[in-house]
């Protein structure tokens, strides 16, 4: 098998305290423990990425179940003019089921990355389901094309929506509505030595029903330019 083939398995434990945790329910002393596992390969041609993690401990002195599964599944064709990839990537991460009741529903990720979805957006990986395809190509050896879109909705119509971050960026109490937008990506990376790499990105974020019925629902559009070096 060639060095840049692998298939493996992982499972994983991660704790987490925070004295000011920040939810649709609530803010309180939070204690999280998440317990879960990992499915991985690449053949050189397909590759996949599979991740199921289950949550316990307590929010504000009562307990709190989550849970949330994930992953991406993709097929390469180097022989192809452009070399394309194309990519399915999936998650549904648990909300809140009623935010009168003690008990908290929603999944912590914990510390995601700020490109958890795409390049750029608005939503971050908390009582939510996602679909984006993607396809990429390589118009040169040292340059990749992407175009992906994504699909938003709410897992729990009881619970609102949260950045990145995970700050509240909408409650859920003001709508019964689970769909909450669409986003498209289109974004450029060059590999402009072994260390140096530019990036760049173009997206726009259309509100669904659920941001329409709870504020402002402009259309948000995002630009982003990022260079990364490596030592």
């Amino acid at each position: 098998m060639s060095e840049n083939r692998a298939t493996g398995f992982d499972v994983f434990y991660l704790g987490l305290r925070d004295r000011n945790a920040v939810y649709d329910q609530g803010a309180g002393n939070e204690l999280v423990h998440t317990f879960g596992a990992r499915i991985f390969g690449d053949t050189g041609s397909s590759y996949w990425n599979l991740e199921a993690a289950v949550q316990q401990g307590t929010f504000a002195n009562h307990r709190r179940a989550a849970w949330g599964i994930g992953g991406e599944i993709g097929h390469r064709f180097p022989q192809a003019p452009l070399q394309p990839d194309l990519r399915l990537a999936a998650d549904v991460i648990s909300g809140d089921d009623d935010l009168d009741d003690p008990e908290l529903g929603t999944l912590n990720p914990l510390f995601p990355r700020g490109k958890y979805f795409v390049s750029q957006s608005p939503i971050g990986p908390r009582n939510l389901i996602h679909v984006r395809p993607s396809i990429t190509i390589h118009p040169h050896k040292d340059v990749e094309l992407s175009l992906s879109g994504s699909a938003y909705w709410r897992q729990s119509t009881d619970d609102g929506i949260y950045a990145i971050s995970g700050a509240l960026v909408r409650s859920g109490r003001d709508s019964d509505a689970r769909f909450i937008g669409t986003q498209a990506e289109i974004a450029v990376a060059w590999q402009a030595t072994p260390e140096l790499n530019l990036a760049a990105s173009v997206g726009v974020f259309d509100p669904g029903m659920f941001i329409q019925e709870t504020g402002p629902a402009q259309v948000i559009k995002l630009i982003g330019v990022m260079a990364n070096y490596r030592f």
